[in-house]
């Protein structure tokens, strides 16, 4: 559809500008450590031969000032031509940087203090916002959910329903109003669009974020 042909080419383009800025760096880069590199060829010349030529000093001097020219150049010449992996490592630094500061920007709360308990999932008054705050998805939310009920949440795309269920399950905070939880069966799942995998074995997939020495017969017994 229209849609999702949109949201593809916008992917698309992105992957397009970064590969459009990575070949252009890519081609400074080479431009500069050629430019560096017959640069350092004729330098020495261009800047010796004149006195050599007026008899101020002799070739023997010449060879010396040529030696010691090259000496200095080869100590820094290890930044020019390091300067990809240079590159590499800045950003490879700044990313983690970044990802740094977002997790400390992250207030972890204590969910079995937080959450407050009923005989159903009762929303009440809810202003579902993204998790910093910084924009309202859905305002005014009343809804009482109980064991025999069953609920049909439709959507246009991006009007906020996976986020309407990150807000049940506790992965999204709410800011005004207060959601109970029932407390027999109070770990909801839900399948989102794109599921989390957490780096580890089936067991702790199954488990997390709970404790991971569950024994298998527990866990076989659940799955079954």
């Amino acid at each position: 559809e229209k849609l999702e042909q949109n949201e593809i080419m916008r992917r698309f383009r992105k992957v397009l500008d970064n590969f459009d800025d990575l070949i252009q760096w890519r081609v400074l880069i080479q431009v500069l450590k050629r430019c560096y590199r017959y640069t350092n060829i004729f330098l020495p010349y261009f800047v010796i031969a004149p006195f050599v030529l007026d008899g101020t000093i002799d070739y023997g001097s010449y060879v010396q000032a040529r030696f010691a020219f090259y000496m200095v150049e080869d100590s820094v010449s290890v930044l020019i031509t390091n300067i990809e992996d240079l590159a590499h490592f800045y950003s490879g630094v700044s990313r983690l940087e970044d990802f740094q500061r977002e997790i400390k920007l992250l207030k972890y709360t204590d969910e079995d203090t937080e959450r407050k308990y009923s005989q159903s999932i009762n929303i009440m008054n809810v202003d579902l916002k993204t998790p910093k705050g910084e924009q309202t998805i859905l305002k005014n939310i009343t809804l009482e959910i109980t064991s025999d009920t069953r609920l049909l949440v439709q959507g246009r795309s991006g009007s906020g329903k996976t986020s309407f269920l990150r807000m049940i399950c506790g992965l999204w905070p709410t800011h005004t109003g207060t959601v109970l939880y029932p407390k027999e069966g109070k770990d909801i799942l839900f399948l989102p669009q794109k599921p989390y995998m957490i780096l580890g074995s089936l067991k702790e997939q199954i488990t997390y974020p709970k404790n991971h020495n569950a024994s298998d017969t527990l866990i076989r017994s659940t799955l079954d």
